[in-house]
Formats: structure tokens, sequence, C-alpha cells
């Protein structure tokens, strides 16, 4: 997933999660249990790369940062660092990352998204969210961005110059919104296991996507908690 935290600007991008900005790829652990700049090379990265192709070739317009005549602005609906706990981050690192778990929002052609990045001190745990709406059924475009993650199972993906094999499937997860889907992502690099942890959410016409990647296991409870966060904003 890869996501610009300061703006919105159009795009075209690769099948995905969501896109726009700057970043595209998988959050970076700049240090774990004395490995230095031990990326987590995973490539959940809700979001696609400004300016980088989406396989039809069109660009997608992203949400501006006025509201718009359906209500608030997708930027306004997003977490910002103030909801998270201390110690939290907007993470503005830049990766590159493109398996069949990247951008999963895009999966049907989005008309607006916006989304944002955040890492713990330290750089894990890491958390992105994603939102879009779509000029097709919202309904339709849930169902087409979880047949995506479903078939998404077992899988190599590189980031960072790093090349991994991911394994993913269904995660037990309570319901939320109108429609949810909840994933987990695996892999080791290094020797060191990783995770995320990824919900897809329909609120209204809005799709939601909330990710969270840790050394080890995600803290399950957390990231329930940001999950129910993210969809409250959601109007």
């Amino acid at each position: 997933m890869g996501w610009d935290d300061n703006a919105s600007t159009p795009y075209t991008a690769p099948g995905g999660l969501i896109g726009t900005g700057s970043h595209q790829g998988s959050i970076k652990v700049r240090c774990v249990a004395g490995v230095g700049a031990l990326a987590l090379v995973s490539t959940v990265a809700l979001s696609g790369c400004s300016g980088s192709p989406r396989g039809d070739g069109r660009a997608v317009p992203t949400s501006a940062a006025a509201s718009t005549s359906a209500g608030p602005s997708l930027s306004a609906q997003l977490l910002s660092v103030n909801e998270l706990p201390t110690g939290w981050a907007v993470d503005s690192s830049e990766n590159t990352a493109n398996a069949c778990n990247s951008h999963p929002l895009e999966a049907a052609p989005p008309a607006q998204e916006d989304h944002v990045y955040f890492a713990d001190a330290g750089g894990t745990p890491a958390l992105q969210e994603a939102l879009a709406t779509y000029r097709s059924s919202a309904v339709s475009a849930f169902h087409a961005v979880k047949t995506a993650l479903d078939k998404c199972t077992s899988f190599d993906s590189t980031a960072n110059g790093e090349t991994v094999h991911e394994t993913q499937g269904a995660m037990s997860f309570p319901a939320v919104g109108d429609q949810s889907a909840a994933y987990e992502a695996s892999f080791t690099i290094q020797g060191i296991a990783a995770s995320f942890d990824i919900v897809i959410a329909r609120r209204g016409s809005v799709l939601v996507a909330v990710a969270e990647g840790d050394v080890g296991s995600v803290d399950v409870d957390q990231f329930q908690g940001f999950v129910n966060q993210a969809l409250a904003k959601v109007v």
C-alpha cells in the first residue's frame, strides 16, 4: 500500500487497496531486535503511487481537500495522529511493492480515494488506512475487492530490493460497517517472522481498508480498536 500523507494527487495505479501519493509499498521496520533498517517488505500497500500505471491506463481522481455535496472529504474522514496512542507518528517513508494484495481497493475503479500511514516509535507496529468511493455501486466494489483478496493466498512480493514469499488467508474478526472481511498476511525476512492484519469494510458508499503490521503477530485488540476508530469517522 502506498499513499501521500499530506496531499491527494491524480494518479493511475495498478490494482490494489487504494491509490494516491508518493508511497507505494510496505512499511519499514527501522530497527528490530538489533537488525537495523530491516524492511517489512509485505506488499500490503493500501494505496497506489502517484503517476503509476493502474493497468487500464486511466487516471483516477482522488479526494479533494474541500467537502463535496455528499459530505466531508475523504481526507477529513481519515484517522489523525492525534487519535492514536502516544508515540505514534505519521510515516512518510517511501517503498516500492506490487503483488496481489497491494492496493486492494483498486480492484474496482475508484472515483475518489485518500490514505494515511502511521508507525509507532521505532517503526513497528505500523498502521495504514485508505478510503475510497466509486462511480459504480459500493456494494459491487466491495465484492470485487473481497474476491481479489480471497484469491490472493500464496505469492512472492518484492519491495525495497527484498523478495519474500507471503501467505495470506481469511482471519476471524468481528463484523464492522455494512459489509466486512478480514485477512492475515504472513512472511519471514532475514529470519524474522512478521505479519499484517487487514480489514476491508463498507460503510454506506465508502470502502475502508485498515492494515496493521508488526514483527511476529499483530496485537489483535489494538488492531480492532484502530478499525473501530476508522469506521466511526466515516460518514
